[in-house]
């Protein structure tokens, strides 16, 4: 069930120093003295796709094309995520899995240039340095690879990529949600560090940024970035080239500046009583945020310490069942989605510092559509002259979400990841919430998109039975 892969990179745009055998490393357990450890460099990596076993799949046969998740582990001074890999078949029936080691926790971003990291690791890059995406290109490189294998691309879907990971894990997975839409399909991501500048600031739990200053670089120093990947896959991204890793790393700022920019649609979970990942810096000021840029997301702030959560940061939106993520993973990149924000109940925003014994404060958990992946009334219709989809309220459960189960409530409803339906700023748009139960025009009305390249239809109702969003351009 397993394919073990060897990814060797390029010495030319490759820094083999940073893995190198040194005193940072322990010399990976060789003996220091040995010239050949001494002197050596490492531009080579192993990782595992593993294959869902048939008797999990439906009528015992294994699908004919497959998504592909990888897992993204947390932070760790033993790696086992090859081994962990190795031990059996993919858990789930409709996709592959990828499981990749992040050496010496580069927290799946990168390191510097220039720097010769046999020399010191704790002296770390000087000033002139650039910082480049290295394992971040590490993980497209295993997406893109997969694709043009002779004996695996035939099975490989595309349009089905995802990430999912936890801590260390859930701030790689952050940062390839907001940079890379056109490669993933959908991403989950818990208790993960959004701002390097402030972590630990309050001093509440661990402070990460003395980890990272080795390879990245100090705050003062602000070194500029590098982005790279294969296929053309970081080429809308070449802009930002210059910019300094600490700014680069502040996912905050990203979401609060996307300008009409995608994001991969994600789900997303912090813990108030994290002494890992501080809450107040980290995970407090990430839900308004990302409730204000009109994205397609759903998350959940529990009264818990640090752990992997199991997907429950996932609402409606995502699964019908917590422990099936991304509807079985058949959540596709090439159709339409919605974003969500200021339902009418989502929990206080900001969250409050829960304490233990407070209940979990849930967002956009209650309402689904319907896609190709849950078929209740067809996919959107996503054409030049018209985007509509139908939504439903529900009240989830994560052992089972149903139909006709939740309360009316009130949501402002953005088109996102739209594939024929242009938004021209400053365009208008007539707007009809039709019921999906007799057909009925329950409200209309007509609205003008945003110099950012949105539309938003807002207090959109939605009832059990079904509401459908229909938007057409003013002729």
């Amino acid at each position: 069930y397993a394919h073990y892969f060897i990814q060797y990179m390029d010495l030319r745009n490759w820094n083999p120093t940073f893995h190198a055998p040194r005193a940072e490393n322990n010399w990976w357990g060789y003996d220091k003295d040995d010239p050949a450890v001494k002197n050596a460099i490492i531009y080579a990596y192993d990782y595992v796709v593993t294959e869902p076993d048939p008797a999990n799949c439906p009528g015992g046969v294994v699908p004919d094309k497959l998504g592909t998740f990888i897992l993204l582990h947390g932070w760790t001074e033993d790696p086992q995520n090859i081994q962990v890999a190795l031990s059996g078949p993919t858990p789930y029936w409709g996709c592959r899995g990828i499981y990749i080691e992040d050496l010496q926790n580069t927290w799946y971003f990168g390191f510097a240039k220039n720097h010769d990291f046999r020399v010191s690791g704790e002296l770390g890059p000087q000033e002139n340095d650039t910082i480049v995406n290295y394992t971040e290109q590490r993980i497209l490189r295993m997406f893109h690879d997969l694709t043009r294998h002779p004996s695996l691309r035939d099975k490989a879907d595309p349009q089905r990529f995802y990430t999912y990971g936890s801590s260390m894990g859930g701030t790689g997975g952050l940062a390839l949600a907001l940079r890379y839409p056109n490669v993933f399909a959908a991403q989950y991501g818990s208790q993960g560090i959004t701002n390097w500048r402030t972590d630990g600031d309050a001093g509440t739990a661990t402070d990460w940024r003395t980890d990272v200053y080795p390879f990245w670089g100090t705050m003062e120093q602000n070194l500029p970035v590098e982005i790279r990947g294969p296929n053309g896959w970081a080429d809308h991204l070449k802009k930002y080239n210059g910019t300094g890793v600490w700014n680069w790393q502040n996912h905050q700022a990203t979401l609060s500046n996307l300008s009409g920019r995608e994001v991969v649609p994600f789900g997303v979970m912090h813990g108030t009583l994290d002494d890992k990942t501080e809450w107040s810096t980290q995970g407090k000021p990430l839900y308004r945020l990302m409730n204000d840029a009109r994205i397609c997301w759903t998350g959940v702030v529990r009264p818990v310490g640090h752990g992997w959560d199991t997907f429950a940061g996932f609402g409606a939106p995502f699964t019908l069942y917590r422990y099936n993520p991304f509807y079985d993973f058949t959540f596709r990149k090439d159709e339409a989605v919605v974003g969500l924000s200021n339902c009418s109940d989502n929990s206080e925003l900001p969250p409050y510092d829960a304490v233990e014994g407070d209940p979990e404060q849930r967002y956009n958990f209650n309402i689904m559509w319907s896609s190709s992946w849950n078929n209740i009334d067809g996919p959107p219709v996503d054409t030049e002259n018209e985007f509509s989809i139908s939504l439903y309220s529900v009240e989830f459960d994560p052992y089972g979400t149903q139909l006709g189960t939740g309360e009316d409530k009130t949501v402002d409803v953005t088109p996102r990841r739209l594939q024929h339906f242009q938004v021209i700023p400053g365009n208008e748009y007539d707007w009809k919430n039709v019921s999906v139960e007799d057909g009925h025009v329950v409200d209309s009305g007509r609205v003008t998109a945003g110099e950012d390249g949105l539309v938003t239809v807002v207090n959109f109702l939605v009832t059990a039975g079904g509401n459908r969003l229909v938007l057409t351009p003013v002729k």
